[in-house]
């Protein structure tokens, strides 16, 4: 290699040279990798760039180089391949030095059978490194890269097994020093190159997985099989650390559960029938006879409670703890208020979304742990609210980006290593491209996603076409999935008025990022292509006397939100009927719950919304809590997934509603009455540094709701935090306000008028 210019960009991959099995078993250890190397005297700064397929432990003198877990990021490996870059001088001494590395299988060798069929990736192999360190002298540049002076060896690592969905195994009587500088290799055998699967390679764009807060035991107790049941009090996405002091040859077996049967045994909700190889939730831990602490390393659960069997001495709860691990996103959001129904929501759905960011927005930490596109939609606006998600999404939008067809078509996970555009997709999932660009835009001002996302936006349009039926309406995929719907009526709204409404949003959202790139022509296409499918649209379901043909929460929602009427006052007398039609309660799936508050709001229900929300008896959140939920679940019946967070949305009305903060939300048609504000721009935003001078104006109109006595709650703008609090107070209502410089702050509330920074309180009518 030229050693005149190195990045990670022009090194090899390497691998342990034994033969690659792809078949499932138990006897799969991790491969350990060693490199001695010599730092000289004068070095003013060590890079290190490395790419680990699937999941690398990385360490430079016996010390790990970062807190991150979990590297390298999954994507479609073919296409591309997320490298890591870390400053670690301080890790360097002069003189002899030693990297090292263990690798997992992570998805990259993923051998399970399962329905999405990752174990039939074009990618598999055994898991590979590519190392690139650059030293930095004052006269020179060394660069340490992956090459055939490493050395491998499989026979003594400790990890003896590994799937990321299913568990591993781990045996401290092995090599546990391996990383060690003193460590002796000498029988371990040279590294081989390896090829690549083929995809570019990428600088990873966003925070890493890191371990968040620790959980103590909060009960310890035995099952009926006499194994120890730790519970931690919270369900959430991590592992456990297990301090055992136990004989040499201890096999401690951990179960993790999100629910328990009454025998202490674990409920399985459905995990194990999508696994037919090996247990799921598990893992080993094989003790050496000295105190000893152990977390694993390429696995990752949903739970609340840790089975433990195999204690020869009685551990005390000390001996586990549990640790929350998630992306390390910025906190942006927080809200509050007199209704605890609503805290809990808005906690439980906070911890359910962290729970489910690794590297994609997954389904849940449990059974599947993919990157399901139509909960991802349904979330996102309350993800941006209260999360700094846009280096997280400019990753992930690579993802769907590589995950797009030739034809424009888009599976329901992402990514994918093939499974998902059969079934499981549709506008309800593939509108996440449309989503997550738009909804970046109206928060933040930066046009960057909505602006690379275009030219796949129009492809994706050209497939769409393929799906018209009958009437030109659009039907494929999920419908309103997930719903309390009866078994013999489980699609109470049919698909295509579902996708057809999509695609028009779609449009809408399109023709913004058209706009913003001055491609004037493709604006009047998409207009009329927009005005086609909602004359398709009207014609196929608004009767003469302005309510739709059908009276369902969902429908009624979605066309009031997207503005697809002429006249509101029918559908708002329709709307109302569903409530008594479901004697107050949700119907709703998770598509239409995106749509049910924002149409109340369009309406004048904000009391009705809320009454929804908080009612009592099934479906209903109320319902979750009393079975015991800490974070939001998958359906409103209790056997699935425990920690899911598509029913998360309704936090994002919390905010918009009820504090009353909001952004630019007709800023790509989406919602369309009077009460909701549309930012004013003297040109078009097309880079960061104009988005980034600009003021940043916002709404700020909280509906003072009868069963609320106060909320509060706040949102971080690149300026700075907008703090709301509103109180009742002696028939009048105190509100407080702080905007940060930089911000303006508009209302229509007389009392009030249009703000600059600063501190505010104001008393005001309640017209309640």
């Amino acid at each position: 290699m030229d050693k005149s210019y190195v990045t990670i960009k022009n090194c090899k991959y390497i691998k342990h040279p034994a033969e690659y099995n792809p078949e499932f078993s138990y006897d799969s250890p991790a491969p350990m990798f060693r490199r001695h190397f010599t730092v000289g005297s004068g070095l003013l700064e060590a890079r290190l760039e490395v790419s680990a397929l699937g999941i690398g432990e990385l360490y430079l003198n016996g010390r790990r180089v970062s807190d991150d877990r979990f590297v390298s990021a999954f994507s479609e490996y073919t296409k591309t391949l997320w490298y890591t870059s870390y400053d670690v001088t301080i890790l360097l001494n002069e003189g002899e030095n030693v990297a090292a590395a263990m690798l997992g299988n992570g998805y990259f060798n993923e051998s399970l059978h399962t329905p999405w069929n990752f174990n039939e990736a074009s990618w598999r192999d055994s898991p590979k490194l590519c190392f690139c360190l650059e030293l930095r002298y004052i006269d020179r540049t060394d660069y340490i890269v992956s090459d055939g002076d490493w050395l491998s060896d499989i026979e003594s690592t400790p990890c003896t097994f590994n799937q990321l969905r299913l568990g591993e195994i781990f045996d401290s009587r092995l090599a546990v020093d391996w990383m060690k500088p003193e460590f002796d290799d000498s029988g371990w055998i040279p590294a081989v190159y390896a090829s690549s699967p083929g995809g570019e390679l990428r600088e990873y764009p966003c925070e890493p997985i890191r371990e968040d807060k620790v959980y103590e035991c909060v009960s310890l107790t035995k099952n009926v099989d006499g194994a120890y049941v730790f519970d931690f009090g919270q369900n959430m996405s991590g592992y456990v650390r297990i301090t055992a002091n136990q004989p040499t040859g201890t096999k401690l077996h951990i179960v993790y559960a999100e629910q328990i049967n009454p025998d202490g045994t674990r409920r399985d909700n459905r995990i194990s029938e999508f696994y037919r190889d090996g247990e799921t939730q598990f893992s080993v831990l094989y003790t050496n006879g000295k105190s000893f602490s152990w977390k694993p390393s390429f696995s990752y659960y949903g739970f609340r409670y840790a089975i433990i069997d195999g204690f020869v001495t009685e551990p005390s709860a000390s001996d586990v703890q549990a640790i929350f691990v998630h992306q390390a996103v910025k906190p942006l959001g927080d809200f509050e208020c007199s209704d605890d129904t609503l805290n809990r929501i808005y906690r439980f759905a906070k911890l359910s979304t962290l729970s489910n960011l690794f590297n994609m927005v997954t389904d849940c930490p449990t059974r599947e742990k993919l990157g399901w596109c139509n909960d991802a939609q349904a979330s996102c606006e309350q993800m941006i609210q209260n999360f700094d998600m846009t280096r997280f999404y400019q990753k992930w939008m690579q993802d769907i980006y590589d995950a797009m067809k030739p034809d424009g078509d888009l599976p329901g996970i992402v990514p994918t290593a093939g499974w998902g555009y059969e079934w499981g997709s549709g506008p309800v999932s593939t509108g996440i491209m449309f989503e997550i660009p738009a909804r970046i835009y109206q928060y933040t001002g930066s046009p960057v996603l909505l602006m690379q996302a275009y030219p796949y936006m129009l492809r994706h349009f050209e497939f769409l076409n393929t799906k018209e039926i009958d009437g030109g309406l659009v039907s494929y995929g999920l419908s309103d999935w997930a719903g309390p719907f009866s078994a013999d009526n489980p699609t109470p709204v049919p698909l295509e008025f579902t996708t057809t409404l999509l695609v028009i949003k779609f449009l809408r959202i399109a023709k913004l990022a058209a706009e913003l790139l001055g491609k004037a022509d493709d604006v009047i296409r998409l207009d009329e292509r927009e005005q086609y499918y909602t004359n398709n649209f009207r014609r196929a379901y608004l009767q003469p006397d302005g309510r739709l043909n059908l009276t369902e929460q969902t429908a009624c929602a979605m066309v009031i939100a997207l503005g697809i009427y002429d006249d509101l006052e029918p559908l708002k007398a329709q709307f109302y009927e569903t409530f008594e039609k479901y004697d107050w309660h949700i119907h709703v799936g998770m598509l239409g719950m995106q749509y049910l508050l924002p149409a109340c709001d369009i309406c004048g229900f904000e009391d009705e919304g809320l009454r929804l929300i908080c009612a009592d008896g099934f479906p209903s959140y109320r319902e979750w809590f009393k079975s015991g939920a800490t974070t939001l679940y998958e359906m409103w019946y209790d056997d699935e997934s425990r920690n899911h967070h598509m029913y998360s949305c309704p936090i994002a009305w919390f905010h918009n509603t009820l504090l009353g903060i909001r952004q630019d939300e007709r800023l790509f048609g989406l919602y369309d009455h009077p009460g909701i504000y549309t930012h004013t721009y003297t040109c078009a935003v097309v880079s960061e540094q104009s988005v980034n001078s600009r003021e940043h104006i916002i709404r700020v109109e909280p509906a003072f709701v009868k069963s609320l006595d106060w909320a509060r709650g706040s949102f971080e703008t690149k300026n700075g935090r907008v703090v709301v609090e509103w109180r009742r107070e002696n028939g009048k209502i105190k509100l407080s306000l702080s905007i940060p410089a930089g911000v303006t702050a508009e209302t229509n509330i007389p009392e009030v008028g249009t703000l600059g920074g600063g501190e505010y309180v104001f008393v005001i009518a309640d017209r309640s």
